[in-house]
Formats: C-alpha cells, sequence, structure tokens
C-alpha cells in the first residue's frame, strides 16, 4: 500500500507536468517536492475511517514522509537520472 502511494503520487506528477508544463521532467519536480505530503490523511481516517485504518494511514505518511524527505534533498540527481531514462541516454 505504501508503495502504491508513492507511485500514484509519482504517476499523478508526471501527468500533472505534462499537461501544464508540457515536460514529463517538470512532473519528476514536482513529485520530488510533494511526495512527502499526506499529513491530512491522517485525520480524515481518523475522522472518518474505521479504527483499524488509522495506523495504516499513519505509518504510509511516515514512510512518504522520509520517502519525501530524500526526493527533495535529490532533486536534482533524480530528475538528471530520470532525464537519461526518458531521452535514452
Amino acid at each position: 500500500m505504501i508503495v502504491l502511494a508513492i507511485i500514484t503520487k509519482l504517476v499523478s506528477a508526471l501527468v500533472i507536468g505534462k499537461a501544464i508544463h508540457g515536460r514529463v521532467l517538470s512532473g519528476v519536480d514536482i513529485w520530488t517536492d510533494t511526495a512527502s505530503r499526506g499529513e491530512f490523511s491522517i485525520l480524515l481516517a481518523l475522522l472518518y475511517g474505521s479504527p483499524a485504518v488509522v495506523p495504516i494511514v499513519a505509518a504510509m505518511v511516515v514512510v512518504t514522509s522520509c520517502v519525501g524527505s530524500f526526493t527533495g534533498k535529490y532533486s536534482k540527481p533524480i530528475r538528471r537520472w530520470c532525464g537519461r531514462i526518458i531521452v535514452g541516454k
């Protein structure tokens, strides 16, 4: 579930980057800056979900926050690496 959350954030950022900026690599920049967002999910799960879901959502937020810290710090190398994959060099 955590991997799915990270992948869906990446895919949605790539779509947004392509739609708004015309480049998929812009989506990589968006993803590296927003991958850690999700604190509001804990509140929604607590208010409207079952009590069994809250620890899972909390774990997802903690892991995505750690991943987001990594992607934010290393956004330029990640963008270069993704650029090489997309361009094929």
